[in-house]
């Protein structure tokens, strides 16, 4: 006999990011360090670098990542206008 629980899958638990307002602040401080995450996957400072994001241009944005643990991490980033890419 096969055992099968019937149910309604859990709701998504992954975040939706509001990447143009996000964005739009930091070029709004164009050259300042902002904390955008607190516990993200740590690819997201990479994706934003390569300009993966809506409204994001390869070289726009510089990122860092720290306390990176089982791929996650505090992820910084500031406006450096223009693209380098």
């Amino acid at each position: 006999m096969i055992d099968i629980k019937w149910e309604d899958p859990e709701p998504d638990a992954r975040i939706k990011y509001d990447w143009a307002a996000m964005l739009a602040a930091l070029r709004s401080r164009p050259g300042e360090w902002a904390l955008i995450f607190e516990d993200a996957p740590a690819s997201v400072a990479t994706n934003l670098k390569r300009g993966i994001y809506a409204d994001s241009k390869p070289g726009e944005f510089e990122t860092a990542r720290r306390s990176v643990k089982k791929s996650r991490a505090k992820i910084y980033a500031r406006y450096v206008g223009g693209s380098n890419g």
